[in-house]
């Protein structure tokens, strides 16, 4: 249940990381059995909450695009909506402190790590 309330956030870190909707680089990753890391990394409060706050505005704008994709009338509209919230989505992870691979990391480790993951829903809820 963990990996997939995450597998939607990660297609959108896909999205945000410029790899688009082909999810090959999540592929190489779903190999891993849950928990086979090497080490957990450690993340301070600061990262998790930046975190929270980046991840609530990415699935924000992940919905809008979304919407704006299905109202899209060419292929090429589609293109450009999801360029430009691909864009936004960088833009917020930035603003938010985070470089997107640090925000793709620490991603990839909630959908593993059930306490790491409850911190994050914690932070959510207190952002909203």
């Amino acid at each position: 249940m963990l990996a997939k309330k995450w597998s939607a956030v990660t297609v959108s870190l896909a999205l945000a990381a410029g790899s688009g909707w082909s999810g090959v680089a999540f592929a190489q990753d779903s190999d891993k059995a849950p928990g086979a890391s090497e080490s957990a990394p450690s993340y301070s409060s600061k990262e998790l909450k930046s975190f929270a706050v980046a991840l609530l505005s990415v699935r924000s704008i992940n919905e809008d695009m979304l919407e704006k994709v299905a109202r899209a009338k060419t292929p090429e509209e589609e293109t450009i909506v999801r360029s430009e919230a691909q864009q936004e989505m960088v833009r917020t992870v930035q603003e938010k402190g985070l470089s997107v691979s640090k925000y793709n990391r620490i991603s990839m480790e909630v959908r593993t790590n059930p306490e790491l993951a409850d911190k994050v829903m914690q932070y959510m809820e207190r952002a909203r």
